[in-house]
């Protein structure tokens, strides 16, 4: 992902091209600190980029084997900061980490490693962006299912 021509913040970024990247709230369930990416295999043609055959729905699988390498599903934890540059941004790949990170409570066997999904959703407005959820008083007073109902 290290761009030689134009080193700045990794929070600069919204997403690479992919059609999945962008920020995610992983390390931290609150806010968006964590960027993923396809990470693609190295190729000495330097027209190879993004498209159809070398990227896919992390949601369905987070490793692509392709005829030049294996594409994997990629994160750069806590890096929203303005100290994390692009040429810094060295992510692991989901399958390195899912399980710090996953909320499944049953252990995927080391063979079906491929196949584990990415359960995250993108964040709609970027790095640090802060999530907020409903409060559980609210969600369960009558006058909250009213108003929605109605």
């Amino acid at each position: 992902m290290a761009n030689d021509d134009d080193d700045y913040p990794l929070n600069c970024i919204a997403e690479t091209g992919d059609g999945f990247s962008g920020w995610f709230a992983i390390s931290n369930p609150r806010q968006c600190n964590d960027f993923c990416y396809w990470h693609l295999p190295s190729s000495s043609n330097s027209s190879y980029s993004y498209a159809a055959w070398n990227t896919a729905d992390p949601h369905q699988s987070t490793v692509i084997h392709t005829p030049m390498g294996t594409a994997h599903w990629t994160c750069v934890y806590d890096g929203a900061g303005d100290k994390t540059t692009v040429s810094m941004a060295d992510g692991d790949s989901w399958t390195e980490s899912w399980e710090k990170y996953s909320s499944r409570n049953d252990a995927t066997p080391q063979a079906d490693v491929d196949n584990v999904p990415f359960p995250y959703l993108r964040c709609q407005k970027g790095a640090s962006e802060r999530l907020k959820t409903w409060s559980g008083a609210v969600v369960r007073s009558a006058a909250f299912w009213e108003s929605w109902i109605v």
